[in-house]
C-alpha cells in the first residue's frame, strides 16, 4: 500500500504541474519522443502499475501486473472492500463474495486491454510540448476515452525510455477526474497465472449482461463489458 500511497501524491504533484502553463512551446521531437515511449512501454514484456482515480468523492488506488500479451491481474480496494481480477486472454476471475475465492467466467476476458488502452491513447496525443522533464499534450474526444470529452494529460518518461507516469485530467460523469498512473518494473519477469483450482468457485454464477454498470467511486473508469453477478453466495 505504501506504492499505492505514492501514487496518489505523484498525481497531486502533477496535477499541479499540469495546471500552470507551459512555457515550451509544441514542438516535433516532443510528440517523436512521447509516442516512441509508449511504444516501448507496449512492447514490454511485462510492467506493474500503480493507479488512481481522483474526484470529488475522493481517491482510489488500484494496482496491476502486466504479462504480455494479454494478461492483467488487478488489485484494488482493502479490507472488506478489496477486490481482485484476472484476465487472460477470454477468461475472466474474479473475486467471489466469499473472501480469497474467485469466480470463473469463459468468454468474458478482455485480455490486457484495459493496462494497454491508456498508453494507446497516447497515439492520438495532439499539441505535445516539453515543458522541462513534463511532456504535456491534450487528447480530442475518442470513444472509450480515459475521460469523457477532450482531456489534457501529462507524462513523464524513464532514463531507458519508458512510460514512467501519466495523467489524464477531464470529465466523467460530469465530475472532474484525474485518472493517473505509476509504471515499472519492465520486463521484470511478471507472470500472471489463474488461481489456483482450489480457489476457484466450483457453482457457476448468473450474469445478467449486459449489464452498464458504473464504476464504484473507487474505481477506474473502462471500457470493458462487466456483467452483474447474480448468483447466491458460494
Amino acid at each position: 500500500m505504501r506504492r499505492a500511497t505514492r501514487i496518489v501524491v505523484m498525481n497531486f504533484l502533477l496535477w499541479g504541474c499540469a495546471s500552470a502553463p507551459s512555457s515550451v512551446a509544441d514542438n516535433g521531437s516532443a510528440a517523436t519522443a512521447l509516442r516512441a515511449a509508449a511504444e516501448r512501454t507496449l512492447r514490454a514484456q511485462s510492467f506493474h502499475v500503480d493507479a488512481t482515480l481522483q474526484n470529488s468523492s475522493g481517491s482510489g488506488p488500484e494496482t496491476v501486473d502486466y504479462q504480455a500479451p494479454d494478461r492483467e491481474h488487478e488489485r484494488s480496494g482493502t479490507g472488506r472492500d478489496a477486490t481482485e481480477t484476472i484476465s487472460i486472454g477470454d477468461m475472466l476471475y474474479f473475486t467471489a463474495d466469499k473472501p480469497g475465492y474467485f469466480w470463473k467466467i469463459e468468454g468474458r476476458g478482455i485480455g490486457a486491454r484495459d493496462t494497454l488502452g491508456y498508453l494507446h491513447f497516447l497515439e492520438r496525443a495532439e499539441n505535445v510540448r516539453l515543458d522541462g522533464h513534463l511532456y504535456r499534450f491534450d487528447l480530442p474526444a475518442i470513444p472509450d476515452g480515459p475521460v469523457e470529452g477532450s482531456t489534457t494529460g501529462v507524462a513523464t518518461l524513464t532514463d531507458d525510455g519508458f512510460i514512467n507516469t501519466l495523467l489524464y485530467h477531464g470529465q466523467f460523469a460530469g465530475d472532474e477526474v484525474t485518472v493517473g498512473f505509476t509504471y515499472s518494473g519492465f520486463n521484470s519477469g511478471i507472470v500472471v497465472e489463474p488461481p489456483p483450482p482450489d480457489l476457484i468457485v466450483k457453482q457457476t454464477p448468473l450474469i445478467a449482461c449486459p449489464s452498464p454498470m458504473p464504476p464504484a467511486s473507487e474505481a477506474l473508469p473502462n471500457g470493458a463489458d462487466i456483467c452483474q453477478v447474480l448468483s447466491r453466495s458460494p
